[in-house]
Order: C-alpha cells, then sequence, then structure tokens
C-alpha cells in the first residue's frame, strides 16, 4: 500500500486512535506493511531504498518487480488452466470413442481403436461414469 503524504507533507506510518504514527525514514522502502502480528499493526517496510520511480522502494515493493511477479503468476495459471482443459477433452473424447468403437465397420480400424482405449487405461473409470 504506497503511503501518500499528509497535510503536513509527511508520510506516517502506524497511525491508529492512539498515535499519530512515525514519521519516515528516509533511507528505508516507502512501503506500509503488515507487522503480521495478531493485532493488526503497520509500519514503513525496514528494507533500504534503490529501485522503482525516484529509487523510493525496495527490490519486493518495486511497482515493475511485482507487475511482472504477477504477470508470471498468472501466465502459470492459464498455462494450468489450459493443461486442464486439454486433459478434461481427452477424457471426452476417450468416452466418445468408447460409445463409437463398436460401430465402426471397418474391422482393422475397430481393432486399433479398441486397442487404444485398452493402452490408455481409463476404460473402467470412463465407462462406469458414462
Amino acid at each position: 500500500m504506497n503511503k501518500t503524504p499528509d497535510k503536513d507533507g509527511i508520510r506516517r506510518y502506524g497511525k491508529g486512535h492512539i498515535s499519530n504514527g512515525m514519521a519516515e525514514d528516509k533511507t528505508k522502502c516507502q512501503e506500509e506493511v503488515s507487522d503480521g502480528g495478531r493485532w493488526l499493526s503497520y509500519h514503513q517496510c525496514r528494507k533500504p531504498r534503490g529501485f522503482g520511480p525516484e529509487k523510493q522502494f525496495c527490490k519486493v515493493h518495486d511497482p515493475k518487480y511485482i507487475e511482472a511477479k504477477d504477470k508470471a503468476r498468472q501466465a502459470k495459471w492459464d498455462l494450468r488452466h489450459k493443461r486442464d482443459r486439454v486433459q478434461w477433452a481427452g477424457h471426452r473424447l476417450l468416452r466418445l470413442l468408447i460409445r463409437a468403437a463398436p460401430h465402426i465397420s471397418d474391422d482393422e480400424i475397430r481393432k486399433e481403436v479398441e486397442q487404444e482405449i485398452i493402452d490408455l487405461g481409463d476404460v473402467g473409470y470412463l465407462l462406469a461414469n458414462d
């Protein structure tokens, strides 16, 4: 969460009902982070600056790094989704072949299809779920 300066031009971290917060340390990353404790409280990231616009962020909070990380994660999920869809389509195609195999008139092709179904090893599962 990128902090914006308050009316005095100072970024404050950890503001609450009791405290006005701590003033920004200009040597540290300007991102406000949670301490991860039971009671949520926030403070300025403790890592040194040197990345991002005007070198105000650490590497972890650099907007370009975050964007690249998000794109990589999305690409991973897209690939997984495509793989799952292909696997599901394969099961549907195999079900269709199981139903169609007895109706294939050419004996040689029918035997090839039946052997391919057996080789795939999913016959019992697919037949039980038809």
